[in-house]
């Protein structure tokens, strides 16, 4: 199976999180920074972010960049079971 590079960019932040080199809530390096820093397009970069961002890793905010996404909102949603009330 071939592997493209934005996802080798993706696996590459994945483990700076998993590292604590990033934390929850630190904001990733720019795209044009990362690109340059890792030898790659900016779209590829960007394509990495989008992938990480549909995830929930990361999250964009407007006019600030990416972050790493806070545990709270990272979680999936719970299943419950309704209880009979007396």
């Amino acid at each position: 199976m071939k592997t493209y590079r934005y996802q080798s960019v993706e696996k590459n932040i994945m483990a700076l999180i998993a590292s604590g080199a990033l934390g929850l809530g630190d904001k990733l390096p720019s795209l044009r920074g990362f690109s340059n820093r890792l030898g790659v397009s900016v779209s590829t970069v960007n394509q990495a972010y989008l992938e990480l961002e549909r995830k929930g890793v990361i999250e964009s905010r407007p006019r600030s960049g990416f972050f790493v996404r806070q545990q709270s909102q990272r979680l999936p949603p719970t299943e419950t079971t309704p209880t009979p009330m007396d």
